[in-house]
């Protein structure tokens, strides 16, 4: 059983030198100027030309948060989390510490878990502030006057604070951790974690759209069309993707915590063997999901087929 006192304590202690990092608040910047700076321009672009076009009547800003806005703070806050946690156990030998926390007596999984905590809480807390200063510049630019902007949608927020945004730094920081710890030159774990965040967005775009939503980290394929007549922003298969990105993140903690260089109470081979059952599951269920996709393009493929085939049956002469 994991102490959580031990495990709060860490991610505390983690939390603090996390926002000491001058890295930290120059990624947060970054990415809050992006998103406001696409979400001025999209909605420019959906307030003013949105009656020509019925594509840009899709970049509604009561919807935009959970696309393209959204989109660009967690790719560009997904690399920023990479360069905060990947010197995990690099720092502590840098800063001659890892003598003192490999006396402490908790296990690898509680400092993997505080750890964790410790960088996913800055990374997502300002999420938060971020929607609240999205619902402002929404209402001002709405009161003014002006043909363009107006609050987001609630539920779009939500949506996109808790069921995107969340399972995608989870995932991200745990990979982080993962390869990090087996990879003992940070340039070169940089550049692998680097490529996973590219290859994970590229296919966003180069992958069919059934075979993309199941590679999708950042969740821009799990949102429906935005729509104010339909009740639903993200459907089942959307929620179950993003739970099992979730599910496997903490998985790779238990992996991380069994390969982890610290020696702890000998508990690795369970972290490890239920960290991969964990993983396991989730990729049963991102295979299950993907597995359906391809199912219904199968119909679709039969239905096509019988529509083809129905003009050459026999027709009824009904002018008789």
């Amino acid at each position: 059983m994991m102490n959580i006192k031990s495990i709060l304590s860490i991610a505390r202690a983690e939390t603090l030198v996390i926002r000491r990092l001058a890295r930290y608040w120059l990624f947060l910047s970054f990415s809050f100027l992006f998103v406001f700076i696409a979400f001025i321009y999209y909605s420019a672009l959906h307030g003013l030309f949105s009656s020509y076009s019925a594509s840009v009547g899709l970049i509604n800003p009561r919807f935009l948060i959970t696309s393209v806005a959204g989109t660009l703070y967690l790719v560009i806050y997904s690399i920023g989390v990479i360069f905060l946690a990947f010197d995990v156990r690099a720092r502590d030998l840098r800063e001659r510490m890892h003598e003192v926390l490999d006396s402490r007596p908790y296990s690898n999984l509680e400092l993997v878990t505080g750890r964790f905590l410790g960088i996913l809480i800055p990374a997502w807390t300002p999420m938060l502030l971020l929607v609240v200063l999205i619902q402002v510049v929404g209402f001002l630019l709405r009161s003014s006057g002006m043909p363009i902007g107006e609050p987001a949608q609630t539920r779009s927020l939500l949506l996109f604070v808790f069921l995107i945004a969340l399972p995608s730094f989870s995932f991200i920081i745990s990979a982080v951790f993962f390869v990090t710890l087996l990879v003992k030159n940070r340039l070169v774990a940089s550049i692998i974690l680097l490529l996973l965040v590219a290859t994970s967005y590229g296919g966003i775009y180069f992958l069919p759209v059934y075979k993309a939503q199941a590679f999708d980290l950042f969740g821009l394929m799990q949102s429906a069309l935005p729509s104010d007549i339909t009740a639903s922003l993200i459907p089942l298969n959307a929620l179950l993707h993003r739970a099992a990105i979730l599910i496997a993140s903490l998985g790779i903690l238990g992996i991380c915590a069994a390969v982890h260089p610290r020696l702890d109470d000998g508990s690795r081979k369970r972290a490890g063997l239920t960290g991969a059952v964990i993983v396991a599951f989730a990729v049963l269920i991102i295979g299950g999901i993907l597995s359906g996709n391809i199912r219904d393009i199968r119909n679709q493929e039969t239905w096509l087929k019988a529509h083809l085939d129905y003009p050459k049956g026999p027709v009824p002469d009904i002018t008789k």
